[in-house]
């Protein structure tokens, strides 16, 4: 399994079989590399998925599963 991809797993807060749902975040990946491109080109990698972090949350419950950061 891909670690930003949805994955199953047993939710530990309410012990379901569920499908994580991932929502995409600009981590420190994006933001360094916005720092290094202070031109107008700046801003692009905040929207660059493969920069940003992975935030796991289980579909029923909303609790916070796992964070892949880049």
């Amino acid at each position: 399994m891909c670690e930003d991809a949805p994955g199953l797993i047993w939710c530990p807060c309410c012990n379901e079989l569920v499908t994580t749902e991932v929502k995409y975040v600009p981590g420190c990946s994006a933001w360094c590399t916005c720092v290094l491109l202070f031109c107008g080109f700046c801003l692009i990698p905040l929207w660059m998925r493969r920069l940003q972090d992975a935030h796991h949350s289980c579909p029923r419950c909303r609790e916070k599963v796992h964070v892949y950061k880049r």
